[in-house]
């Protein structure tokens, strides 16, 4: 309370499942290292019904359902509306449009459950990603957040986190402990971004 909400940089969180990613952002703004820095003006979702827009709803935050037949044009226009100067991609399985990293450029940022550049490109995402770590036979994953550019998981890297990957891990064991890193990792690094901005 008492915060001056003038000096926030409006975030627009994009979406495609069940969002603890989206929490973590929503509880950093609301009382951890994104409070002074930023607030989420909306979620954009690529689908209806995900438990991420039950979040965004619980929170009070607007909410835009992105589907594939909807313009380009017509999402910008919706950031505009929202006076959005920052986007993070949380668990969001669409492409993002040429238009929108052009005009989003160094101000789009994704997370991506391996240590890129290792295990990343099209068709990376979820499982497939702790699956592809686990057969290599690595012994270290991890998480990457990087800038987001026009080809998948190749923008700059902004911050890393090891996770040491066990001898009984199975996919799902794997995901499970780098997503709690995750969300302390990814906070931190969206509020280094932010005060990139600033410099």
């Amino acid at each position: 309370m008492g915060e001056n909400t003038a000096n926030l940089t409006n975030l627009a969180i994009f979406v495609s499942g069940r969002g603890s990613n989206l929490r973590s952002i929503i509880d950093s703004c609301d009382h951890g290292i994104l409070r002074s820095l930023a607030r989420v003006a909306l979620v954009v979702a690529s689908k209806a019904n995900i438990h991420a827009l039950q979040i965004a709803e619980s929170a009070g935050i607007d909410r835009y359902v992105y589907s594939r037949d909807i313009p380009v044009t017509t999402l910008l226009a919706v950031l505009e509306e929202h006076e959005v100067g920052f986007i993070a991609l949380a668990g969001y399985l669409r492409r993002i449009a040429p238009e929108i990293v052009r005009k989003f450029e160094r101000r789009i940022v994704n997370i991506h459950p391996a240590l890129l550049p290792k295990f990343g490109g099209k068709g990376m995402y979820g499982m497939r990603v702790h699956q592809a770590v686990i057969e290599s036979g690595e012994t270290i994953s991890g998480v990457t957040v990087h800038y987001v550019s026009e080809e998948y998981d190749a923008g700059q890297i902004l911050a890393q986190e090891t996770v040491a990957v066990e001898e009984n891990d199975t996919a799902e064991t794997l995901a499970d402990r780098i997503l709690q890193i995750e969300h302390k990792v990814y906070p931190v690094a969206i509020a280094d971004a932010l005060r990139n901005l600033k410099r």
